[in-house]
């Protein structure tokens, strides 16, 4: 990776080379947001962090279940890992303004190889509930949308976006900030990714579909 900042370095190292939730591996800067209570997906606790990953190596995140369906190699894990950090701005930014290479574009080509594959754990272990579809929900901040010429040309996301299936989390969120009306996708059922993450247990953060 030749792009980033400190913090990005900081969370590749973590990510790489480091333990989860070892104390002395986790970055200073995630420590920070401890005491803040606040992390990029919203408010978090040190308890949250890397939930259920205790002691784990990226070496015990490519062992997992998930990952051997899924054919994932160490430089797969590492990009999920990585995307799932406050590193994903280094990802979307460039993606969103259409930059031509993309600056970290071998992680980006990485990070979507993985997320393809993924796809493949949920149809062998569950193969009833991943041909169903499944509605997926994303709020957006201070936003408008023209509903008319959205409903006729449609839109793609040019980036890795986060959903949640429970619109009631969805809502919980919501405070006195104008949203814009909640986007209702539909996808096939896959949530192997969550193992792998450093999202809080039972939210799907990804942001990707």
């Amino acid at each position: 990776m030749s792009s980033g900042s400190d913090t990005d370095w900081a969370n590749l190292k973590y990510v790489c080379r480091g333990r989860a939730r070892e104390r002395e591996d986790v970055p200073l800067h995630v420590r920070e947001t401890f005491l803040a209570g606040q992390y990029h997906g919203g408010s978090i606790s040190e308890d949250e962090f890397d939930a259920g990953h205790d002691g784990m190596d990226l070496a015990a995140f490519c062992e997992l279940e998930s990952s051997r369906l899924a054919g994932l190699g160490p430089h797969h894990v590492a990009a999920i890992r990585l995307y799932t950090s406050d590193a994903f701005k280094l990802f979307n930014v460039a993606m969103r303004q259409r930059v031509c290479p993309h600056p970290i574009k071998t992680t980006m080509y990485f990070l979507s190889d993985a997320l393809k594959k993924l796809r493949k754990v949920d149809a062998k272990t569950h193969p009833d509930a991943y041909n169903e579809l499944v509605y997926l929900w994303r709020g957006m901040k201070n936003m408008t949308i023209d509903l008319a010429a959205f409903q006729k040309h449609g839109g793609t996301e040019l980036a890795p976006m986060s959903t949640t299936a429970s619109k009631a989390h969805l809502d919980s969120q919501k405070s006195s900030l104008r949203w814009l009306s909640i986007v209702n996708v539909l996808g096939q059922h896959t949530n192997a990714h969550e193992q792998h993450t450093h999202a809080r247990q039972g939210v799907r953060s990804i942001r990707a579909l």
